[in-house]
């Protein structure tokens, strides 16, 4: 599970955070589509399904 977790955060949360200051501002329908990848990507490592709570995990990986 730590190889999957190293890998999204490679691929997917770092591009994130790479370019957090210029999603300031943006429509609030592109701040959630960008938000629904996060949550996606704490399921895939966490291996949740999309009906579970995510508000822990995103606690846990500290993605808040």
């Amino acid at each position: 599970m730590a190889t999957l977790q190293t890998l999204v955060v490679a691929l997917v949360r770092s591009r994130l955070d790479c370019g957090n200051i210029v999603l300031v501002g943006l429509l609030a329908n592109l701040t959630h589509q960008l938000q629904s990848v996060l949550y996606a990507a704490a399921c895939l490592i966490n291996r949740l399904r999309t009906c579970d709570h995510i508000t822990d995990e995103l606690i846990n990986l500290h993605w808040l």
